[in-house]
C-alpha cells in the first residue's frame, strides 16, 4: 500500500513537471507584436515604434518588416540603424520641469534639456511621454516604457491632465461656456472637463511670500498680478500648446501654465521630493495613479 502511494506521488509530479515544462514552452513561442517589443527595448513609443516599422527601417533576422501583426520570438535578433535590440529595464520618472527646458532628448541647437535634470538617468535612454513647451512648466513623465507612454498619450486612454493657468484678465461667463461647451481648434473639438476658478487675493493674502516664491520668474509683473485671473482646467489630451491657443483664440494671454497632475498623480502631494527641477522615480502605486482616468 505505502508502494503503491509512492509510486502514484512519482506520476504526479513528473506529469506536474511536464506540464509546467509544455507551459513555459509555449511562453517561449508566444511573441510580442512587432511594436509592442520595440516599446520593450525603450528607443520610442509603440505609435512611433509602428511608424519605425511601416518605414521599413526595422529588420527581424537580417530581413526588413513592414507587417505590424508581426511577432517577435526569444529567438529572433530585431535591429535598428544596425544595432541588435534587447528589452530594457523599465524606469518611470516624474519630472517638476521649470521653464527653460525643452520636452526632448535631443536639440540641435544646444538648449537645456529635460534630461539634463535626471542625472544618471539618462542611461536608461528615457522620453517625454507627452510634452510642456519651453515657457510652461511643471509634471512631465520620462519612460523607456513604451506601453505606459502610449498609455498617456493616446487619446483613446483619456487619461485626464490637470494645470494652474494664469491669464491676463479675468475670464468672462460667455468663454467659460464655450470652453466647457467645446471650442474648434485645427478642425478638432477641444473639450475643458473641468474649469475651477482660484482666489487670487485669498492666496496672496495667506500665502505672502511663498506665492511670489511660486511665481518668482513673474516679478517684473508682481505689480499688476492681482489683475491677472488665477485658474485650475483639466483636459484629456496632448496636442502642442494646445491650451495656450485655446485662449489665445478667445483673445487671452497665459501669462504662466503649469501643469499640476496627470492622471491621480498630483505634484503637490509629492512637494518635498518634487520640487521645480527635480525628479522622482515612480513605484508600481505611483505609475497606477498616472494611468487613472
Amino acid at each position: 500500500m505505502i508502494k503503491n502511494n509512492i509510486n502514484n506521488n512519482k506520476l504526479k509530479k513528473n506529469k506536474k513537471t511536464k506540464i509546467d515544462k509544455r507551459l513555459n514552452n509555449s511562453k517561449k513561442l508566444i511573441g510580442d507584436r512587432i511594436g509592442k517589443f520595440l516599446a520593450k527595448c525603450g528607443i520610442c513609443s509603440r505609435r512611433k515604434a509602428e511608424k519605425l516599422v511601416l518605414e521599413g527601417k526595422i529588420k527581424i533576422n537580417g530581413l526588413i518588416v513592414k507587417d505590424l501583426s508581426k511577432k517577435v520570438f526569444l529567438d529572433d535578433i530585431v535591429e535598428y540603424e544596425g544595432k541588435i535590440l534587447k528589452p530594457q529595464e523599465k524606469v518611470v520618472i516624474a519630472v517638476n520641469k521649470p521653464i527653460g527646458y525643452l520636452s526632448t532628448v535631443y536639440d540641435k541647437f544646444g538648449g537645456k534639456l529635460i534630461t539634463d535634470l535626471i542625472g544618471e538617468y539618462k542611461k536608461y535612454k528615457v522620453y517625454p511621454a507627452g510634452r510642456l513647451d519651453k515657457n510652461s512648466r511643471g509634471l512631465v513623465i520620462l519612460t523607456n516604457d513604451g506601453e505606459i507612454a502610449y498609455k498617456l498619450t493616446h487619446p483613446k486612454f483619456n487619461i485626464p491632465k490637470t494645470y494652474e493657468v494664469l491669464l491676463n484678465k479675468n475670464l468672462e461667463e460667455k468663454d467659460l461656456i464655450t470652453l466647457t461647451k467645446g471650442i474648434c481648434i485645427d478642425n478638432k473639438i477641444l473639450s475643458f472637463i473641468n474649469i475651477e476658478f482660484i482666489n487670487l487675493d485669498e492666496i496672496i493674502n495667506k500665502n505672502g511670500k511663498k506665492f511670489f516664491l511660486h511665481y518668482s520668474h513673474l516679478l517684473k509683473t508682481c505689480n499688476k498680478i492681482k489683475n491677472y485671473q488665477l485658474l485650475k482646467v483639466t483636459i484629456n489630451e496632448g496636442r502642442k500648446r494646445i491650451i495656450r491657443i485655446a485662449f489665445k483664440k478667445l483673445n487671452y494671454e497665459v501669462i504662466d501654465l503649469k501643469r499640476v497632475q496627470i492622471g491621480s498623480f498630483n505634484v503637490y502631494n509629492y512637494f518635498n521630493q518634487l520640487k521645480e527641477g527635480n525628479f522622482k522615480i515612480l513605484d508600481k502605486k505611483e505609475i497606477s495613479e498616472l494611468l487613472k482616468t
